[in-house]
């Protein structure tokens, strides 16, 4: 893109041109076309001039402008119109074509995760055949919900910090270079991608042999001493096995943590009394093999841990981490191969690839132009825009709960699923957005048979759905078409009635057995096994009796139940069509966002809450519900903010993921 020049209105040629990209200049095949058209250069020039630009190698672009502006304006064009031209063309060279990485390159990720490929990253997260082959379907998920995880990025103080990472986008067939560094490491990417270095971020045409990239580096580990070396019981050379001592390293340690124990001796830093939780013996020094009382320290977990970290211990995935400088040795041309842009969430904008090298995001301002295109659709046809955005995102609910949202902001209605509808995917209708079948929980591609209307019990005859699909259809209110109450579709999905008469059978069956156990009992001597049996017998006909007119109630009873339509729909499709918050002034809320963590004062549906025990033995829980406007959330409250909550909607004060306050929602 040519630094956002608009080109409009300097030859009606070249308008004819740009006209598809809004009169900026936007990809290579509309510089061939210039160059062609406007110049009169043959094509083999113009490509000439295109790969030129490929190549992001500024200085020969450079020298072919002056040729450039003089064609220009020997073809018609104006001078100060051929200059303005050109020099758009001459921008090309750093902002038309992506910045990529090869696809063969790998993250480095945060506690060592799978090391997946830029390639085998992309094809996980967007085609899930590929996901299910390589047996990486749930990973699939996990990057279509949360990105593609944590990676490692340099700060401006050039210390190691995580950082999301964003996307990955594939740049194309491009061609690539490998660059080799003087550890023997190397990073294939094609000539405009960047790189921080010393001297600020350059791009590769911009570096050449002697200069240096950064690389991550591990300091060595620490010398704990590990009861090594003289006093220990540890064999030495010409020994065979433990030797045994009377006094040794390991012996004096052992003696003293006993006998801190049994006096329950206090931690010698914070003066937490030892209440048999676990505390430890901290050599001063690090160094285990010199157990000198004075160099031993008896602390809690806690200090233990402190000290530590205050010596030189790292968390896990930064153990001692840092970045040097590393001497590039050689820069060469490596073929094509397909290359992959990414994208970090938050800045420094850099990440580092498995094998330590440090390298930038790959922004790509074409961007800017599907930006442009995507608000004109929003803007004019907003019911076809928002339905291709529920159906690219159809199988992740958090993704897919937002743009519901924001269909109701635009005053877009959302349908209920309707299998006498029979679409799998969403579709526009009458200005609505029908939901797809295929997007209810437990559903994904099922056939419809709504030949005869109007008759449930026949429809489940010809459609042979299980009783999962069955519970998912009922409950997203798609069988609402059938005219019956969603716990009669129940009664007929389950065959409740069917279970009804089966129990009603066990008990004719049941008081036919005792009928013809008390005849032969009457029959028989009194005081005999025989007659102990039999009346056992009919005790236990009449236990099944009482077991089958029990089930029959409770089948009869769900019959007629109260049947929590809500809750049903948000189990299976993560909202309701049924409007809890209408009686509440939701105005005074804010809507929920989980990446704030500062206070946020929200309006939810508390759907469940699951009350435990902290270590100190007070009340904390944890609580799943649904912000207004928002998805499903899980939530803690901690003891120090504990009030009792029960279902219902509530006004609450949260902070990230943690309730500070629980109050009555305020009512229109």
């Amino acid at each position: 893109m040519s630094g956002n020049i608009i080109l409009h209105g300097l030859d009606e040629r070249l308008d004819k041109i740009l006209e598809d990209t809004y009169y900026q200049l936007i990809y290579q095949e509309q510089v061939t076309a210039i160059a062609t058209q406007l110049a009169g250069w043959s094509e083999g020039e113009a490509d000439g001039i295109r790969k030129t630009i490929g190549r992001k190698i500024q200085k020969e672009l450079d020298l072919l402008i002056p040729r450039l502006i003089k064609d220009f304006i020997s073809h018609g064009m104006k001078e100060e119109s051929a200059k303005q031209l050109a020099s758009a063309i001459q921008a090309c060279g750093s902002y038309s074509f992506n910045k990529c990485l090869a696809g063969s390159e790998t993250i480095m990720r945060l506690n060592n995760c799978m090391p997946l490929t830029l390639e085998e990253m992309y094809k996980i997260c967007n085609n899930k055949d590929y996901a299910k082959k390589t047996g990486h379907r749930s990973l699939c998920f996990k990057y279509r919900r949360h990105n593609y995880g944590t990676g490692y990025s340099m700060d401006e103080e050039n210390t190691v910090i995580d950082n999301r990472i964003f996307n990955i986008e594939f740049g194309g067939i491009r061609e690539v270079f490998k660059v080799t560094l003087s550890n023997g490491e190397t990073v294939r990417c094609t000539s405009n991608h960047k790189f921080p270095t010393n001297k600020g971020v350059l791009q590769l045409s911009e570096l050449q042999v002697g200069d240096s990239l950064y690389v991550i580096k591990k300091e060595k580990q620490l010398n704990y001493g590990y009861m090594v070396g003289e006093g220990t019981n540890l064999p030495q050379k010409g020994q065979l096995g433990f030797q045994k001592k009377e006094i040794a390293i390991s012996r004096i340690f052992e003696n003293y943590r006993d006998e801190c124990k049994n006096l329950k001796k206090s931690c010698e830093l914070c003066g937490k009394s030892y209440d048999g939780s676990r505390f430890e013996l901290h050599h001063k020094d690090l160094n285990r093999n010199n157990s000198n009382l004075t160099n031993l320290q008896w602390l809690c977990c806690s200090c233990h841990k402190k000290e530590h970290y205050r010596i030189g211990r790292r968390s896990v995935g930064y153990a001692r981490r840092y970045f040097e400088e590393c001497e590039i040795i050689s820069i060469v041309p490596d073929g094509v191969d397909n290359t992959y842009s990414v994208e970090m969430l938050g800045e420094p904008h850099n990440f580092v690839l498995a094998n330590g090298i440090v390298s930038c995001n790959s922004h790509s301002v074409e961007y800017g132009l599907i930006a442009y295109q995507t608000a004109y659709l929003k803007a004019n046809y907003p019911v076809q825009y928002m339905c291709s955005l529920l159906n690219a995102n159809i199988d992740t609910t958090d993704d897919v709960i937002p743009y519901i949202n924001e269909c109701k902001r635009m005053g877009i209605k959302i349908l209920p699923p309707d299998v006498s509808r029979g679409n799998l995917l969403f579709v526009p209708e009458n200005g609505a957005i029908r939901v797809g079948l295929s997007y209810i929980k437990g559903i994904s591609n099922i056939t419809v048979d709504y030949s005869d209307k109007g008759n449930l019990i026949n429809f489940f005859a010809r459609n042979k759905y299980n009783k999962r699909i069955k519970e998912a259809l009922i409950k997203a209110g798609a069988l609402d078409c059938f005219n019956c109450s969603r716990a009669e579709q129940f009664a007929i999905a389950m065959n409740i009635k069917d279970e009804i008469n089966s129990e009603k059978t066990k008990i004719r069956v049941a008081n036919t057995k005792i009928r013809e156990k008390e005849e032969e009992l009457a029959k028989s001597k009194e005081g005999t096994k025989k007659v102990g049996n039999l009346k056992n017998q009919i005790e236990n006909q009449h236990k099944a009796i009482a077991k089958s007119e029990k089930r029959i109630k409770e089948l009869q009873d769900s019959i007629k139940a109260d049947y929590d339509e809500a809750q049903g729909e948000i189990d299976v499709l993560g909202f309701t069509f049924h409007d809890k918050y209408e009686k509440y002034d939701t105005e005074k809320y804010q809507v929920y966002n989980k990446e704030l963590t500062i206070q946020q004062k929200i309006i939810c549906d508390i759907i469940s809450v699951r009350k435990i025990k902290d270590k100190r033995g007070r009340n904390m829980a944890f609580i799943s519900a649904i912000p207004y406007m928002g998805v499903k959330q899980d939530f803690v409250m901690f003891a120090n903010h504990y009030q009792e909550v029960k279902d219902g909607i509530y006004a609450m004060l949260v902070a990230g993921n943690q309730v500070i306050g629980v109050g009555v929602a305020q009512k229109k």
